[in-house]
């Protein structure tokens, strides 16, 4: 498990730089003109989620990276058993994809959608964590937060805006980097209410739409 602290040292450290970036320009990236293909055939689209998501270079990012995350699980030769669950996972999550067709902001549906099921994948089945290097996701991290009534789950996924996908009690909230003069500072806004998740080394502080910021702290990588 040594290469992958080391890799998340390293995606720390590109945080902590972009996150350096954004605070000099106070501009996000910017999505190229057009995206990269998901994993599966465009021309065969079906839906409005699958043509969102072929239009869609963040989307499509994260396609391609729970297809990756599947196949490693898959590759894991995991007992019968945990073959079934993980299909029935992996079915679930595409039927809760496509019922984001009804959601009022269907993109933001589909995000989350993906994140927590990079959540499952990589906290469920440990060989989804085996080859970081050639995916676009880091986690799932434990961070403890004072005043919170049970640890805070985290995982990262490094798209044109990076995410952090933060599960905690019985929520769950995505979050995009933003600027900052230190650290890696990622946000959520609804309406005028802002979230806050602010890391800076191994400590972070959560501040919620009330205005109370906990202090955190993420524990090591196993």
């Amino acid at each position: 498990m040594r290469h992958i602290a080391l890799i998340h040292r390293s995606f720390i450290r590109w945080m902590l730089a972009a996150a350096s970036i954004l605070a000099a320009t106070s501009v996000l990236p910017v999505a190229p003109a057009h995206a990269a293909a998901p994993s599966f055939d465009c021309k065969k689209a079906e839906g409005q989620v699958q043509e969102l998501v072929c239009g869609d270079a963040q989307l499509s990012a994260l396609d391609r990276e729970v297809t990756r995350l599947f196949a490693l699980a898959q590759d894991g030769k995991p007992k019968a058993s945990d073959r079934k669950a993980l299909a029935a996972s992996q079915q679930n999550w595409m039927k809760a994809r496509e019922n984001c067709a009804s959601a009022t902001e269907m993109h933001d549906c589909v995000v989350a959608g993906y994140l927590k099921h990079i959540m499952e994948l990589r906290g469920i089945y440990p060989v989804a964590r085996s080859a970081d290097k050639k995916g676009i996701s880091l986690g799932p991290d434990t961070v403890t937060c004072e005043g919170l009534p049970a640890p805070m789950t985290v995982v990262f996924a490094n798209t044109q805006t990076p995410l952090a996908y933060l599960s905690w009690a019985d929520r769950a909230l995505v979050t995009k980097l933003g600027p900052t003069g230190s650290g890696a500072r990622y946000i959520a806004t609804s309406g005028d209410s802002e979230t806050v998740f602010w890391i800076k080394g191994r400590g972070a502080m959560f501040t919620l739409p009330d205005g109370k910021t906990h202090q955190c702290r993420i524990a090591e990588p196993k």
